[in-house]
């Protein structure tokens, strides 16, 4: 687990607006979860779990723990949803329910 503070995040969505958090954890192993979840609970922060940040606004400044998603098991399967075309993981198209003409999830 890497936790940074101060974190520049602009680069971690695909919209490149300017944006900064109060602290990034960037969870690199599943027991980094359980921690990262420890500390943000000890410090009584709001957080965020981000993937590939794939139509993603973020806020000039987040008050609160941005989670970086780099262990997810689909993510690690799957990776990209390269074959629709479209950036991002299969588990945000499913959930923004994405498609473009011809390819739907």
């Amino acid at each position: 687990m890497k936790i940074s503070t101060k974190p520049d995040i602009t680069r971690l969505s695909t919209y490149y607006f300017q944006s900064t958090a109060e602290v990034m954890i960037t969870l690199q192993e599943e027991s980094d979860l359980l921690e990262a979840f420890d500390y943000i609970q000890k410090e009584k922060l709001p957080y965020q779990i981000l993937g590939k940040g794939s139509n993603v606004v973020l806020p000039p400044h987040y008050d609160g723990v941005i989670l970086l998603d780099k262990i997810s098991p689909l993510l690690a399967t799957l990776k990209r949803t390269e074959w629709t075309g479209l950036p991002g993981t299969i588990s945000g198209a499913v959930y923004g329910n994405a498609g473009i003409p011809g390819c739907e999830i």
